[in-house]
């Protein structure tokens, strides 16, 4: 789109820096978000088990996964029984995980409410996702599958913000000793926090895309 009059790219700069191949009229707003709701209060299978113990695992491979992300969300379960850490799964199709004391499993849940209280999240590298889970000062085990997520996977790992996990995502083995590593490397816990500071002190992305717009 090089002839448009303005292009938008909603990330900062830091999370993706100009190329010399952008578009001739491009700007940076920075990530759009949606505003964080505390009105309603989370469903109480959710709440009560954020409560009840470790900060947990969070997995959710998003909407576009959801007609081949079963085995991902066996092999998340399996590998936080095996590393003895409690797990959240979000989405209608992780339903073929047992639920037990340590896993809660559930259609949908806000992730700008939930993402906070985990300890690692495992994703598929959707934009949207990745961004809240920096938002949350969370770091992240991607897990891409299609389209511009192995770039938003290369960025997390290349900023120290995650690990991009690049064997066999059903694998069982595999993702235990991945999830493992990056529980245990303190230093992505703090890039993931950092980031959410940056995050918290720039004006949302929506907000600046409107200014550019209404400029323009």
């Amino acid at each position: 789109m090089r002839v448009a009059d303005l292009n938008l790219g909603v990330w900062p700069q830091w999370f993706r820096p100009s190329a010399s191949d952008d578009p001739p009229r491009s700007q940076m707003c920075g990530f759009v978000f949606d505003k964080i709701d505390t009105s309603q209060p989370l469903p109480l299978n959710v709440e009560s088990f954020l409560a009840a113990g470790d900060s947990p695992v969070i997995a959710s491979f998003g909407s576009a996964a959801s007609l081949h992300a079963t085995d991902r969300y066996l092999a998340v379960a399996s590998a936080c029984e095996r590393l003895s850490r409690r797990c959240l799964l979000i989405a209608p199709s992780a339903d073929v995980v047992a639920p037990s004391p340590n896993v809660l499993v559930v259609a949908s849940a806000p992730y700008a409410r939930v993402f906070p209280a985990a300890s690692v999240i495992v994703h598929h590298g959707g934009f949207g996702t990745c961004a809240e889970a920096l938002r949350a000062g969370k770091p992240s085990l991607v897990t891409p599958f299609a389209f511009d997520q192995f770039d938003t996977a290369a960025r997390v790992q290349d900023l120290g913000l995650g690990h991009w996990f690049t064997g066999e995502a059903k694998n069982v083995e595999q993702i235990t000793a991945a999830l493992d590593s990056t529980l245990r490397d303190a230093s992505l816990a703090a890039a993931a926090h950092d980031a959410a500071m940056k995050i918290a002190a720039t004006q949302d992305g929506a907000d600046r895309a409107a200014e550019l717009i209404e400029t323009l």
